[in-house]
């Protein structure tokens, strides 16, 4: 290369840094970030609870300090309010005020002495300075401060009455100051015996399923099936209590529901009989006005025939039944049922003879 030629690429590779832009790294951010935080009310232990996520850049190591400043306001809808509590916040594992030590939430507890009787509504600022002098700050949404007051029960769809098999819907409406979320409700049942009968899945749902028209709503739904072999009827009483989140127990809502039936009590078990035969036929029976009793001496056959005995007042509970004298058969039963109703109705358990 002549000497031009050289002092030419030396004036081009100088101008070089002069024509094109060398990337450049973005200056760390150091202001430290709230990232969430809690205002958070605890009806049963009448305390409130302050938390903030806290991170630094720079560190844990270089936050100086964390606080919090709790406002009381008017209304719920209230911008500004007057200060009510200033406090540090802490992230150093030690109860009640933080649960574990350098998680980067700092929190803090303020018990109930401290709230005395200050029912209202609340929103805290929370603050943090770094050992740099760079701050942050966040506020919370309003949070009510109230007493636990238990929820409500309110009956909004029951059936009155029901036949053995059918499947019986309740709708019942829980109100609660605080909310529904986290709410209940669970029922038990008064045969018409007395035997109160619970069973762990007797729970209402408010989640949009199996029946229920929409979750959270506050309605709470049930089908409960009923037995169609069942032995009893009468009057069933449901007995519904609702539970709030934190505890609370709602007054009972009693809700009646009559089942008309009838129940042969005699025969049932396997007896044996003879023609001529003075048998007492016994029966329970509830909201049946009367009862037709039949017999037949063909229960072995799919589809057995039966004769009429009489019809009865239902109310009598028993009838005195004189055995057809050219009755005789292994396979025997009694039928009972209500003739404006026949699906009222039961028939021996086990088989008994006529035999001469």
């Amino acid at each position: 290369m002549n000497r031009i030629g050289l002092i030419g690429a030396l004036i081009i590779a100088a101008g070089l840094p002069a024509c094109f832009d060398l990337p450049v790294e973005p200056p760390m951010k150091v202001d430290p970030v709230i990232q969430t935080v809690t205002l958070e009310y605890s009806a049963s232990a009448r305390s409130l609870y302050f938390a903030a996520r806290i991170v630094d850049p720079q560190g844990a190591d270089n936050i100086d300090s964390v606080w919090a400043r709790l406002f009381r306001l008017d209304s719920a809808n209230a911008a500004e309010g007057a200060l009510f509590f200033e406090t540090p916040l802490f992230d150093n594992g030690q109860p009640p005020h933080d649960i574990i030590i350098a998680d980067n939430l700092y929190s803090h507890r303020l018990d109930s002495a401290a709230l005395a009787n200050a029912e209202g509504w609340y929103k805290a600022t929370f603050y943090v300075i770094d050992a740099d002098g760079h701050t942050a700050e966040a506020s919370t949404p309003v949070t009510a401060v109230q007493d636990n007051t238990p929820p409500e029960l309110f009956l909004l769809l029951a059936p009155t009455s029901f036949e053995k098999g059918d499947t019986l819907k309740f709708k019942i409406r829980l109100s609660d100051r605080q909310g529904t979320a986290g709410a209940s409700i669970t029922y038990a049942v008064r045969r018409p015996d007395g035997d109160i009968f619970t069973d762990p899945s007797f729970a209402m749902r408010d989640d949009g399923l199996n029946g229920d028209d929409m979750a959270g709503d506050g309605i709470f739904t049930v089908f409960q099936p009923s037995s169609r072999e069942s032995k009893r009827q009468g009057l069933f009483r449901f007995y519904f209590v609702g539970r709030d989140r934190q505890g609370a127990f709602s007054d009972t809502l009693e809700v009646a529901v009559a089942n008309p039936g009838v129940t042969l009590t005699y025969p049932n078990l396997q007896e044996t009989f003879h023609p001529g035969q003075t048998v007492t036929i016994t029966w329970e029976s509830a909201y049946i006005i009367q009862l037709r009793l039949e017999y037949t001496t063909h229960a072995n056959e799919a589809y057995p025939s039966y004769e009429r005995i009489a019809t009865v007042t239902a109310a009598a509970g028993d009838y005195a039944w004189v055995i057809p004298a050219a009755a005789n058969s292994n396979y025997c039963r009694i039928r009972i049922y209500d003739p404006a109703t026949p699906n009222r109705e039961d028939v021996s358990d086990y088989l008994f003879r006529i035999v001469p």
